[in-house]
């Protein structure tokens, strides 16, 4: 699930939604619609993925760069690294 970070944002180009998404410490940021700018802790799942054609929208702020298109985004890594997840159970006597 992608976040819309663009609510509080101006993010006109690729490098601005990335370092939005970056500072609010995400792993991964998309742009859509040319300008609309989302972020999340994970890639987008294989299935949901389409051709890079989709993203055919240019950018208000950079007329050379693509900003996803009609339900497609253009999705970048921020650079952070994601946390992993640890799984810890219980028993009656405490952590196992």
């Amino acid at each position: 699930m992608f976040y819309n970070i663009c609510k509080y944002f101006k993010c006109a180009i690729p490098n601005r939604c990335l370092e939005e998404c970056k500072k609010a410490g995400f792993t991964h940021a998309g742009v859509e619609m040319g300008a609309e700018c989302f972020c999340d802790k994970s890639a987008p799942p294989d299935d949901r993925k389409v051709p890079e054609s989709h993203c055919n929208m240019t950018c208000p702020g950079d007329p050379k760069a693509k900003c996803g298109g009609n339900h497609a985004l253009s999705i970048y890594q921020t650079g952070i690294k994601p946390i992993p997840h640890h799984t810890v159970s219980m028993n009656a006597t405490g952590l196992k």
